[in-house]
């Protein structure tokens, strides 16, 4: 038998990625962060419209 990090020989796991964007305002130090799971600019586009929505 072989474990790899807790995984069973035989089977696998799909690992993925979740990226964390971070805002962060020098003024006041308010921060706005999200978890989310591509980095496609649709997605990081969004994260700022939702952080300006935040800040304002």
């Amino acid at each position: 038998m072989c474990y790899v990090l807790g995984m069973r020989r035989g089977r696998s796991k799909r690992l993925s990625w979740d990226y964390l964007h971070v805002a962060i305002d020098d003024v006041t130090c308010l921060t706005y962060t999200d978890v989310v799971t591509s980095e496609a600019p649709y997605f990081t586009a969004a994260f700022i419209a939702r952080a300006l929505c935040r800040f304002h």
